[in-house]
């Protein structure tokens, strides 16, 4: 599905149409845009926001704007072709909008990130607040219409978790209570009940995955700072789980092998460090300890050893670059 462009009507002028999506009526279509500034309305106003007016004015400066807009709850919709430029939309439609647009998917956030980010160089006003709106369409019962990505919304609520910034999703769906009433001869009410619950349970399924991930990333950082200090000991073991756990949840990036080569560098030189004093003190000691001297000579073998390998191995990592560019 895709945002038609743009006609004509009558002497008026030009006005964006709404986006069209796989197995929605255009009036169902219109009804959930709707509710998303509808409920970014309520929620700003619950929250105590300051809502700036929509600006009808065009003599404001860039800043200006920013800054009437960060006033505001930010809305991030969901990146999809299947749902359409729906950021692209809303500006089109509310150019002067009280609200700024973002959008998310399962690898990004794309907004305003200075609006996020509460480390910022531009102080917040006193008494300022940041909302975000997490917009999630779905479609249950229905693998034909479009619908947001689940695992994208698990992203953004991860980053905004990350980020400390306060959020609200708002789960929109397609209510086929009535078709789902005929099939089944329940009442109405019953399936639409059934329903909201259902949704209500995704929901909650995918932001607990969101928190999980959190959590493990914060284990796998708490975890990487104490093996730092203790590269010989328990911080390693520690670290390797923590990234067991985090992998699990889908959490690990793929930054976790780094992490733990660093702390291994960090023992290795460790290691080195103190086999150097124990033959050193051994070599000075009267009477000589023959015995820990060849335990510490031994262990000097098995470095050196390694070292030999790390050398072989960095040699042909080398010569197959110059082969392959030859």
């Amino acid at each position: 599905a895709t945002v038609a462009g743009e006609k004509e009507v009558g002497n008026e002028a030009l006005v964006p149409m709404y986006p069209e999506w796989d197995g929605w009526t255009q009036p169902s279509v219109a009804l959930t845009l709707r509710a998303v500034l509808m409920t970014a309305s309520a929620l700003a106003a619950a929250a105590g926001m300051q809502q700036p007016n929509a600006s009808s004015s065009g003599d404001q400066t860039a800043q200006e704007e920013l800054a009437r807009r960060r006033r505001g709850p930010q809305i991030l919709l969901p990146e999809s072709s299947h749902l359409g430029d729906l950021r692209a939309f809303f500006e089109a439609l509310w150019p002067n909008s009280p609200y700024s647009f973002g959008t998310y998917n399962r690898d990004s956030v794309s907004s305003d990130m200075s609006y996020l980010r509460s480390g910022t160089k531009e102080k917040r006003q006193k008494g300022e607040k940041r909302l975000v709106l997490i917009v999630n369409v779905s479609s249950p019962g229905n693998a034909e219409a479009a619908e947001s990505d689940g695992e994208g919304m698990v992203n953004a609520a991860e980053t905004l978790l990350e980020l400390g910034v306060p959020f609200v999703v708002l789960t929109l769906w397609q209510d086929n209570a009535l078709a789902k009433s005929v099939a089944s001869r329940k009442p109405r009410k019953e399936e639409k009940e059934g329903l909201r619950v259902l949704m209500e349970k995704r929901t909650r399924i995918l932001l607990g995955r969101s928190v999980k991930r959190k959590e493990a990333r914060e284990k796998v950082r708490d975890a990487y700072t104490r093996a730092k200090r203790m590269p010989q000991g328990r911080g390693i073991v520690v670290l390797e789980e923590a990234l067991a756990e985090a992998r699990a949840v889908g959490a690990d990036a793929g930054e976790g092998e780094s992490l733990l080569e660093e702390i291994r560098q960090y023992a290795l030189a460790a290691e080195e460090e103190a086999l150097a004093a124990a033959l050193s003190a051994a070599c000075v000691q009267v009477p000589v300890d023959v015995e820990a001297l060849k335990a510490n000579l031994q262990r000097a073998r098995v470095v050196l050893e390694r070292e030999d390998k790390l050398a072989a191995a960095a040699a042909s990592a080398a010569s197959a670059v110059v082969a392959g560019a030859a």
